[in-house]
Parts: C-alpha cells; structure tokens; sequence
C-alpha cells in the first residue's frame, strides 16, 4: 500500500490548539500560567519580546482566542468520528478556519507560529499576550 503524503500543518500541532486553550481557558489559569513562568527562559528573556511589534503581539493573541474557539467547536466531532478518514477531514476543516482566523486578524500564519514558539520561553512575551487575551474576553 503506498502511503499518501500528508499536506502540512500550517498551525502546528493539535498540542499548539491545545496550549491556546489551555491558555484561554479563564483568569484563574491565566494566574497560573504567570506563576509558572515568572522568570525568563535561559535563551530569551526581554530581547525576544522585542522582536515582535505590539500590534502583532495583539493580533496574536486575538487570534490565539479564535483558533481556541474553532478547536473548541470542532474537538467533540472529531472525538465522536470513528473513522480515520473522516477525522482526517475534521481536521482540515478546523484547520482552514483556524488559518482564516489568523489571517482575519491581519497576522500571517508564520508570524503566528513564531509568536506561539517564542512564548514558550519568553517569559515577557508570554506575559504580554496573556494579558492581551484576558483583555479581549
């Protein structure tokens, strides 16, 4: 059996839906979150934050809660699909929204995605963008 090659993922991974609905997921974990990350990681810090402009960093986290609500939305279908192929087209489904959220929110994808790498050890830009999004509830 020849194995089709899969179309590749603009958003990343179902983990990065999964950190932005961690992350959205209320005050208290948005708390949390900072508790944990109160100190910068070792190869950031304030230079990383930076290196985006606050409108992006605002646009990021607009659309970081879009992409939370499209992955919402679609995680109980996808759940309930007993079909591999039909997971498949779940998944595209809710990534095509997701990139259109992105993009609605006047950010590429690819800043997107280096925004959502950078908050992983930019302890400032993580901040920032949760803020941000604790804002826009």
């Amino acid at each position: 059996m020849r194995k089709i090659p899969r179309k590749p993922r603009l958003l990343g991974s179902v983990a990065m839906l999964m950190l932005a609905a961690a992350v959205v997921s209320g005050p208290a974990s948005i708390s949390a979150v900072r508790a944990q990350t109160a100190t910068p990681g070792p190869d950031k810090g304030a230079a990383g934050s930076r290196q985006f402009s606050e409108n992006d960093v605002k646009a990021y986290a607009n659309a970081m809660v879009k992409v939370q609500e499209i992955s919402v939305k679609w995680r109980d279908e996808l759940r309930a699909s007993g079909d591999p192929s039909a997971a498949t087209a779940i998944q595209q489904k809710a990534e095509s929204e997701a990139v259109a959220a992105v993009k609605g929110e006047g950010i590429s994808v690819e800043k997107y995605n280096q925004i959502a790498l950078a908050t992983e050890t930019d302890a400032d830009l993580r901040n920032k963008v949760l803020d941000y999004i604790s804002r826009a509830r």
